[in-house]
Order: structure tokens, then C-alpha cells, then sequence
């Protein structure tokens, strides 16, 4: 893992990961707190590694120092689940396997509609030289393994993320402040990346500058994100649009861009959220109800708000039967 000011959580992830790990590589990127010493009196080894704004190359420190058959990434803020705890061992003895893909629970503040966001991470990989992270932030190792051959399986297990809760990261850095920095450097060598738009509309969003993080989103549109980008982030990018459509009062738009979001993930709760609400500003009850109600079971729904979208739903059923 690689570290900065996480006293806060990094016992926590350790002694978990303890369970399973015959060794704990910790990079540490400029710590002021005990984040080293907690590491190390949990028998972690710990480099010290200036940080230079890019995250591949801090995770690929670590990789360099560890000398397993495989190794598992973990951040400090995250907490392997007790089901992947007793399966990492089986994963790792299947010999035709080259990496594992693991689902990733982000919690969110408490004010979101979800109680956290679902998405998958290749964790688990073998340690080859030629395995090695790419990408300054929201860095990835899965075309590495992949463009070596390597197979890389998706599995069920889950490790729990608790960043998101906070805004600041590595102590006392506002994250999304953070990671616009160094969007907007990046953008500056490769101003054609889709991906790199995609990923800053979503910052430009979570800072609440919602003009540019539309803008944003569309350039990612505009240089090919429908042929270069993965089915999941193309049903993330939609779903923010969505959002941002809605905070408009432009409802037959925000319909459109849910639509997309359904068609990639028929359960998303945002876009199921997004397309009953916008149908209720039209005045078309009977098309929003079908979306309440099953935005209404989805498990991901913060019980708080289920008062208020029982009302909804009697709602729309008492005027969809008046028509």
C-alpha cells in the first residue's frame, strides 16, 4: 500500500490484512504523523518515497519491494471483507490464473441518497516485472496483466473503502482538490484522453463547479468515449449527466442520460432516482411510478428516504389512476 498521514485507519487495514499477507510492503509518500511507526509495529516494511503526483509510480515502488508469489493492494482506508479474508488462499492456488478482480463497496456521507458506490478493481495479481500500474491518478494494473497475456478473473469478493466519508484524504488534503491538480496536468500532455475528461467532470462535480464538470464530460464524449471507454464508466459518465441535467430543470435530457446509465446497469440507483423524478416534473406519473417503486426496493437506498418516496409512489399511483 502506499501511505500519508493515515494514523487514522491504517491499524485497522493491517491487522486484517495480516491474516492473509505473509509480508506488508508500506510506501510512505511524506507522513508527519505515526502512519510509519503504526506500520512498522505491525511488522510492515516501510520506504520512504517522495511523492511526485503520481500515483503508478508510488504503487510501483511498492511492487519492487515485495517478493511474494502474488500480491494484494489494499489502501489504508479500506478493510477487507471477512468473506475474502478465507478465499484469497484459493484464488492464489489456481495456477492458470494471472489476477482477480475484486468488488469494491465505497461508502458515501450520509447525506447521499446511496449508502455507497459499487465498482471493481483488479486487487489480486501475480508479481511479474512486466505487472506494473499505469496512470498518474486513478491508476490501473489491468492492462498491464492483460497486455502480457495474462487472465485475469472477476470474482465476488468484496473489500469495504471508507474514504469517500471524508473530503480530505492523507490528513488534512481536500482529495478532490487534489486530484484536479493533477487532471488538469496530465490533460495538458495527452488533451485527448477520454477517460481523463470523464475523470475530471466527476471532480469538477464532487467540487460543485457543475458547468465545468458538464463541459468536461462532454469533451470526454467528444474524443470517443463511446469507443474507448469500459460499459461501466460510460453508465458512470451518463449517470453524472443525468444529475447535472436534472439540477437544470432539464428533464427530457436527464431521462436520455439515464437511459443510458439502465441500459449498462438495469439496478442503478441514481438513474432510476433521476428518471422517476424528472417524469414526476413532466407530469407523467405513470411512467415515473414503475421507477419509484423499484428505486424504493433497491437495497443501496438510505432508509431516510424512504418516507418521503412512499409519498412519491402514492402519489404517482393516485394520479396515474385519475387519468
Amino acid at each position: 500500500m502506499i501511505v500519508k498521514n493515515e494514523s487514522h485507519c491504517i491499524r485497522r487495514c493491517l491487522k486484517i490484512a495480516l491474516k492473509v499477507a505473509d509480508e506488508i510492503i508500506v510506501v510512505d509518500t511524506g507522513s508527519i504523523d505515526e502512519t510509519p511507526d503504526i506500520a512498522r509495529s505491525l511488522g510492515a516494511k516501510v520506504i520512504q518515497h517522495l511523492w511526485h503526483d503520481d500515483f503508478a509510480d508510488a504503487r510501483n515502488i511498492s511492487l519492487e519491494h515485495a517478493k511474494g508469489e502474488w500480491i494484494l493492494v489494499l489502501d489504508a482506508d479500506e478493510v477487507l471483507s471477512f468473506s475474502a479474508q478465507g478465499k484469497i488462499r484459493t484464488l492464489t492456488a489456481d495456477t492458470t490464473m494471472d489476477g482477480y478482480i475484486f468488488k469494491m463497496h465505497n461508502f458515501t456521507p450520509d447525506h447521499d441518497i446511496e449508502k455507497y458506490l459499487e465498482s471493481y478493481l483488479t486487487r489480486l495479481f501475480r508479481n511479474r516485472s512486466q505487472y506494473r500500474y499505469e496512470g498518474k491518478i486513478h491508476e490501473q494494473i489491468l492492462p498491464a496483466i492483460v497486455d502480457s497475456g495474462g487472465r485475469v478473473k472477476q470474482t465476488k469478493l468484496l473489500i469495504n473503502h471508507y474514504g469517500y466519508l471524508y473530503k480530505t484524504a492523507q490528513g488534512s488534503i481536500n482529495r478532490a482538490e487534489r486530484n484536479l491538480r493533477i487532471l488538469e496536468n496530465i490533460l495538458r500532455e495527452s488533451p485527448r484522453d477520454p477517460y481523463l475528461f470523464y475523470q475530471l467532470g466527476v471532480t469538477y462535480r464532487s467540487l460543485g463547479r457543475d458547468q465545468k464538470a458538464y463541459d468536461a464530460l462532454q469533451e470526454a464524449i467528444k474524443h470517443g468515449a463511446y469507443n474507448r471507454l469500459s460499459s461501466e464508466i460510460l453508465c458512470k459518465l451518463n449517470t453524472v449527466l443525468s444529475q447535472l441535467a436534472l439540477g437544470k430543470n432539464r428533464f427530457e435530457a436527464s431521462i436520455e442520460y439515464a437511459s443510458f446509465g439502465l441500459k449498462y446497469n438495469p439496478d442503478n440507483l441514481i438513474s432510476l432516482h433521476v428518471t422517476g423524478v424528472s417524469y414526476m416534473y413532466l407530469d407523467e406519473y405513470k411512467k415515473a411510478y414503475p421507477y419509484l417503486v423499484k428505486l424504493r426496493k433497491h437495497p443501496r437506498l438510505r432508509s431516510k428516504e424512504k418516507e418521503s418516496l412512499d409519498t412519491a409512489i402514492a402519489f404517482c399511483k393516485q394520479r396515474s389512476s385519475d387519468e
